[in-house]
């Protein structure tokens, strides 16, 4: 073999969906199969929504998969698998025990499901499912562990990629920032971290605007991301909204300032010194109050001093990866606020709905 076939071979792609045998179907357009062009329109849709382009997904065969499966791979390591059985669709929903197939979750969010023959498509609609066919259950599988791993995605060639596109509608922007006051991978620890909270970096400009402007006074990291949050505020709110108001949870005061006395700055960033019983506890009344949200249908935010938002985001995201946590400047718009719940140092107190 060839120096350059070896290296083709070593090379790890950022993305990958392997399929079993019998699901090769979906990659094949001679017998209807779309997946590809599901994809092709995913990586379009995550570019308007996140603001970055996501690397070219590659799809093959794996004959050691076991049958009806497939597994999402994040740079040669597996994220995610699921099932997408020949001749069937995915009816999604409660009280399906009278149809026929087989009982599974949704791989996303983790709903009831049933794998129903095709034929049963409008009869599981008759019963109040949603079907989706099995392209739409790879793609939206895909589409979660790629706004869930977006962060890792964005490598220091996007950045630069990025940046060149910003320099050419807004050249005095980029010769300010970069590299005159942060380097690419100082800007590309910044992008890394609004994705990872899930807020879009769409508008380049703004942020490096924003950037510009603290990097006179300071680098360090989470006063750098702050300062990107601050101009996008009205954005990140909007994102959050709700019939017409954002649905929040908060510190009692006295818990809050037991936040800031604890809150501590460290090489990653601030962090809070706090004793096990109260992180535990506070963890442990944060998760009931979102637990009580999501029944409700509401994906509620959690909003703190500002000193302490970054600290506080990365206690809750072990246990509430999918919790927002917004400053209280943040949300000082004229976008109308409703209280879900305080969350107390000894017991967590429900809002009335």
């Amino acid at each position: 073999d060839s120096v350059e076939a070896i290296v083709e071979d070593l090379r790890v792609d950022p993305l990958e969906i392997e399929l079993s045998a019998d699901v090769i179907d979906l990659v094949d357009g001679t017998t209807g199969g779309d997946l590809l062009d599901r994809v092709k329109a995913l990586r379009r849709q995550i570019a308007s929504d996140l603001g970055f382009v996501v690397p070219p997904v590659r799809t093959r065969d794996n004959l050691d998969l076991p049958l009806a499966s497939y597994a999402i791979r994040l740079f040669g390591v597996e994220v995610g698998r699921g099932e997408a059985p020949p001749g069937t669709a995915l009816a999604i929903g409660d009280r399906l025990d009278s149809l026929p197939g087989r009982r599974t979750q949704e791989p996303v969010f983790g709903l009831s499901a049933v794998w129903v023959p095709f034929e049963l498509r409008s009869q599981a609609e008759l019963l109040g499912a949603t079907v989706v066919d099995r392209s739409s259950v790879v793609t939206t599988h895909l589409a979660e562990v790629v706004r869930s791993y977006a962060a890792r995605l964005l490598g220091r060639e996007e950045v630069k990629m990025l940046t060149d596109a910003v320099k050419r509608t807004h050249p005095v922007v980029v010769e300010e920032l970069t590299p005159a006051q942060l380097s690419l991978g100082e800007i590309q620890q910044v992008l890394q971290q609004l994705l990872d909270e899930g807020v879009s970096i769409r508008d380049l400009p703004r942020i490096f605007e924003a950037l510009s402007t603290r990097a006179r006074l300071s680098k360090d990291l989470d006063g750098l991301v702050a300062a990107a949050r601050d101009t996008l505020g009205p954005a990140i709110v909007a994102s959050h909204v709700q019939d017409g108001q954002v649905p929040v949870l908060s510190f009692e005061p006295v818990l809050e300032q037991r936040l800031l006395e604890g809150l501590r700055v460290g090489e990653g960033g601030g962090f809070l010194a706090l004793d096990l019983d109260l992180s535990q506890s506070l963890l442990t009344h944060l998760s009931a109050l979102c637990r009580a949200a999501e029944d409700a249908n509401i994906s509620p935010v959690l909003v703190c001093a500002p000193q302490v938002r970054a600290a506080v985001r990365r206690l809750v995201s072990t246990g509430l990866p999918r919790l927002p946590v917004l400053s209280y400047s943040e949300l000082s718009g004229p976008t109308p606020i409703r209280s879900l719940g305080v969350v107390t140092a000894e017991q967590p107190s429900l809002a009335h709905q």
